[in-house]
């Protein structure tokens, strides 16, 4: 009907559009933002252990860095090289790339909207004005993809490469022999012909990056459909938080965990470094974890030490370094949280001094991508030390936070 039709003109652009411009000046438009977002893109390479890879294998984190800067043209002006062309187009098969979780909400949002419709038309004036920022805000949407497609290139690389590993000592080869099996051949047109080998060693790779790493792709309906309602943005990003934060813990057991042969059963723990199995006929025997044997064991631990570092560690490395730096007792820290904002009462809060020597603080959660996971914990802490003992209290503080 025509109320219908009305109503619904009236929530796409006065409602949802103004909400999704919104969101564009705060994200692919905001400088700070850019930066956070290139951060929060390392913090999850750093989550699947990359940082301890760097420290056995630095060549590795060099090389993969590099090349996910290069492919992903994050520091292009202009078209990337057809080399770097291609290597993206694989990506964008295997599911990789492309799949910057706030971006696709946000363009997801504008699509809904029609891009304003009737409101942005090229006869209106703020149609005319909208164009002018046209061609600016495609290339910094483009840069603000490449910034998340960089670390995700960089953690194929990296899961590419112990995959292979894996599967060298499977085979009892050496890795530059198992390498040679997976070289591609160079077609008449010069691109490289596929080898199915190594193409099922990098979907292998891929699946694990897309189960790992924040994915557009794999977000739910029902919190897609959320980006509809009036408030509220970019619900997507916390749902793939939590998404990815309990995939990393279940991949690291699984590179852990020892894998016995048909009709042999494990008892007790299958993840230490020896593990009890018995046989069909009942005799029991202590093995090897034939994780360590073939590499596993050591990707799963740099998995789960990544995880646990980039959770709890750095937070707690960066406000005691800024409270060495600017003398800052506990005890002030403490006074700070009784005048912060709400919002900021269960955040980690890093302290530093002007040059007046006022005490001021960063609020370090706003910048952390994995706060969500720590919040509720940090939270549950707080109240115990403020003497909030009531269990009910503090099942309510937990789930708040």
């Amino acid at each position: 009907t025509g109320a219908e039709k009305a109503a619904s003109w009236f929530y796409r652009n006065l409602l949802l559009f103004p909400k999704g411009v919104s969101q564009m000046a705060k994200t692919i438009f905001s400088i700070p933002t850019h930066l956070r977002n290139f951060f929060s893109a390392g913090a999850f390479s750093a989550a699947n252990g990359l940082l301890f890879e760097g420290l056995t294998n630095p060549g590795l984190i060099k090389r993969a860095f590099q090349q996910g800067i290069d492919v992903s043209g994050v520091l292009k002006l202009g078209p990337n090289s057809k080399l770097a062309q291609r290597e993206y187009q694989d990506l964008l098969e295997l599911g990789v790339t492309n799949s910057q979780v706030q971006l696709g909400d946000l363009i997801s949002l504008l699509r809904d909207t029609n891009a304003g419709e009737s409101m942005m038309g090229l006869d209106n004036i703020l149609g005319r004005m909208f164009k002018k920022f046209k061609k600016g805000g495609e290339f910094l949407q483009g840069k603000y993809m490449a910034e998340d497609d960089t670390f995700k290139i960089t953690n194929i690389i990296v899961e590419l490469d112990r995959i292979i590993k894996a599967a060298a000592k499977r085979a009892g080869q050496s890795v530059d022999d198992f390498k040679k099996t997976l070289k591609q051949e160079i077609g008449p047109d010069g691109a490289p012909i596929r080898n199915e080998k190594l193409w099922a060693l990098k979907t292998e790779a891929a699946d694990i990056v897309k189960n790992t790493v924040p994915n557009y792709a794999f977000v739910g309906e029902a919190v897609k459909t959320a980006r509809l309602l009036p408030i509220g943005n970019f619900m997507s990003f916390p749902s793939e938080i939590i998404r990815t934060s309990t995939n990393i813990a279940q991949q690291g057991i699984k590179e852990l965990s020892h894998i016995p042969e048909e009709g042999v059963r494990v008892i007790g723990s299958n993840v230490g470094l020896t593990v009890r199995e018995v046989l069909q006929d009942g005799t029991e025997r202590v093995v090897k974890n034939n994780a360590l044997t073939d590499g596993r064991y050591a990707t799963g631990f740099k998995r789960l030490m990544g995880m646990s570092t980039t959770l709890a560690g750095v937070p707690i490395a960066v406000t005691v370094g800024a409270k060495a730096l600017y003398d800052v007792a506990d005890e002030e820290i403490d006074a700070m949280r009784r005048f912060v904002p709400d919002w900021s009462k269960n955040s980690t809060i890093v302290p530093v001094r002007d040059d007046d020597g006022d005490l001021r603080y960063v609020d370090f959660s706003h910048s952390n991508a994995y706060d969500l996971m720590a919040r509720p914990f940090r939270t549950l802490m707080l109240n115990i030390q403020e003497g909030r003992e009531d269990g009910d209290t503090l099942l309510e503080g937990f789930v708040g936070g």
